[in-house]
Parts: structure tokens; sequence; C-alpha cells
């Protein structure tokens, strides 16, 4: 069965050579194209200009979604402790709230806060810098409570 359809295979190859040796000669020989070369290549090139209408339409589409996507990244940018709020901010949004500092510190350590009510009191009061995921830690959870969350 394979070695029919190999024979078939090179049936149609040398076949397909053939016509393409003939229609070569026939171009140089100056008889010009047949109608039906005419047909193929128009064929070929309706088909070229739509896969670049295709490639073109993609490609707009792309930058549409890929401006769409900066839009979106500029405008989720949350503002964390780092950026604007420092132990005094802090202290104040805490006080503004009325939470006591057992409460925010309950909160902060459900957020994997590591430091103990001494060292956020005196962070709070700007006696002592923690790391800036700590600032983080305690501004969410003064989110959190002032959210009821």
């Amino acid at each position: 069965m394979r070695q029919e359809v190999y024979a078939e295979a090179s049936t149609a190859a040398a076949l397909r050579a053939a016509e393409c040796r003939a229609r070569s000669e026939r171009l140089r020989a100056g008889g010009g194209a047949t109608p039906d070369d005419a047909a193929q290549a128009r064929e070929r090139l309706a088909v070229a200009r739509r896969r670049q209408e295709v490639a073109a339409a993609r490609a707009r589409s792309l930058a549409e979604q890929q401006a769409a996507a900066r839009v979106l990244d500029e405008g989720a940018r949350r503002v964390t402790a780092v950026d604007v709020l420092g132990p005094a901010d802090l202290r104040t949004r805490m006080d503004a709230l009325g939470c006591p500092l057992v409460d925010l510190w309950a909160a902060y350590l459900g957020l994997c806060g590591t430091c103990s009510p001494l060292e956020l009191d005196a962070a709070l009061h700007g006696a002592l810098v923690l790391p800036g995921i700590e600032y983080r830690r305690l501004d969410q959870a003064l989110w959190e409570m002032e959210h009821a969350l």
C-alpha cells in the first residue's frame, strides 16, 4: 500500500515538473502567460492581499490592546505607605479612626507583620525605622479597619 502511495506521489510530482518545464519553455520562447497563468496569479495576489489585511488588523488589535493595558496599569496603581505615608501620617490616620494601638497591632499581625506592640508604637512615633514592607502592611491594616473588612 505504501509503495502505491509513493508511486502515485512520484507520478504526480513528475507530471507537475513536466508542466512547469513546459510553461518555463513557453515563457522563454516569448509565448507569454496563458489565461490560466494570469488567473492563478490574480488568485495568489488576492490571497496575499487578504493575508496582509488580516495581519494589519491583528497588528491594530494588538496595538489597541497594549494601549488599553497601559491605561489600566497607570490607573490601577495604588498609593502605598512608602509613596506618601510616613510614621506621622499613619499615626494621624490611626488617631482619626479612633483605633487603639492593640487593634492596629492585631490587624497588622494578621497581615504577617513582624514587630511587637512596643516596636510598632516606637515606629509610629518616629523613634524606630521599619522596613518599607512593614509600613505597607500598616497602611493596609488601617485601610481594612477604615473600610471594616
